[in-house]
């Protein structure tokens, strides 16, 4: 079988900060290991062919499309009729949007087949399978699709062991494609050679639970952790294979474990490699000690975002439900602020029904008494 698996062009309302399609990566990896032949196609790069000759030429019996966010679902639509039109095979989606709203895009969106739900390896590989004639799709976890004119659904049960997943399918992608123009104006106190930052991914889903956010409905209810080694070998072999010197670490909770987080540290500092890195998702606040702070720094930690979301204490606690407490915001800020050379943004949230102008007082305060590099402010 061959499986092409693509991404949606980034809307211009979305800030535009490309990074490797990490998702696509690791389904390709997943799927080379069974024997399938996969093709990456990224929107987001500026070196394609247009997507229609690659289609026809490629002549895939499977589209994969991703789709991370809400804001990338025109983008499936327009994908998955242009497949259906040129080579009339079939589409599968996935990702945060389709798997909260599969029923709507199925009900909606007759040249969409299946949605995958949850993280998507197993599934896709399951899926080739069924299409092969190998299994019947009732074997398949965590997947919707029509039968009967209903929209049947097969829940997310089986979550992968993330120590036992294959390194993601890095050959597939020209490294060069996602290189960043303003990379030059980035920090960089080490004064390394780079142009783009590189994702990483040590652990798998969040057990928290903010009342404002989805990923265990995507990820599972628990925390998956890789062994602290095998994710620095990812680091390692991009490292040396490919001269990457500077990388995100996208955990939905890199720091919740402190051994987890403290194992990859030292194991990036035992091993010599010379990076920098930063934490676009944010790091769980409660967690952060002197130590853990001087652990990060040490392996290379450039910039990281605290995930305060609201400078009320009622609104943060009662009704989001982070259980953090004001002080510990300030001692952690102030842990941070001892690395001169560390960028600290800090992510806040208006718009709660239970806002008010007291409320949004009290974040506007805290934002001014804790005076990180830069307050991301977005709206519910």
């Amino acid at each position: 079988m061959k499986v092409l698996l693509t991404n949606c062009p980034t809307p211009d309302f979305i800030v535009k900060r490309f990074y490797l399609p990490l998702n696509l990566l690791y389904l390709s990896s997943a799927l080379k290991q069974r024997g399938i032949l996969t093709r990456i196609y990224d929107h987001n790069t500026k070196n394609n062919e247009p997507l229609s000759k690659v289609i026809t030429e490629f002549s895939p019996d499977l589209v994969g499309i991703g789709c991370m966010f809400s804001g990338h679902i025109d983008g499936v639509f327009k994908i998955s009729e242009m497949v259906k039109k040129l080579v009339d095979r079939p589409v599968v989606i996935g990702g945060i949007h389709p798997t909260l709203y599969y029923k709507e895009i199925l009900t909606n969106c007759p040249s969409v087949d299946y949605v995958v739900l949850g993280e998507g390896e197993d599934t896709i590989c399951r899926l080739c399978d069924f299409l092969d004639n190998k299994i019947s799709i009732r074997d398949i976890d965590g997947i919707s699709y029509r039968q009967d004119n209903e929209i049947a659904v097969q829940e997310k049960t089986q979550f992968l062991d993330v120590t036992k997943i294959v390194q993601p399918d890095y050959a597939s992608v020209n490294m060069d494609d996602y290189n960043q123009p303003d990379s030059v104006n980035w920090r960089n106190y080490r004064g390394l050679l780079f142009d783009h930052s590189c994702p990483i991914i040590t652990s798998r889903s969040c057990p928290m639970r903010c009342n404002f956010c989805s990923m265990y409905l995507l990820m599972g209810k628990r925390l998956r952790k890789r062994e602290p080694s095998e994710a620095v070998d990812e680091i390692e072999l991009l490292y040396n294979k490919y001269g990457q010197r500077h990388f995100s670490i996208m955990d939905d909770n890199l720091t919740l474990d402190k051994k987890h987080v403290m194992g990859v540290c030292n194991e990036i500092v035992r091993r010599g490699l010379i990076i920098q890195f930063e934490t676009p998702n944010g790091v769980y606040v409660n967690s952060m000690d002197k130590e853990v702070v001087d652990a990060l720094v040490e392996a290379g930690l450039i910039r990281t975002n605290l995930a305060i979301e609201s400078g009320s204490d009622f609104i943060r606690n009662k009704i989001m439900g982070k259980h953090l407490s004001s002080e510990k915001i300030y001692e952690v800020v102030e842990l941070l602020k001892q690395h001169n050379y560390l960028n600290t943004q800090a992510f806040f949230m208006i718009g709660m029904p239970e806002d008010t102008r007291e409320t949004l007082q009290e974040s506007y305060d805290m934002m001014v008494k804790i005076d990180v590099d830069k307050p991301i402010v977005t709206n519910l």
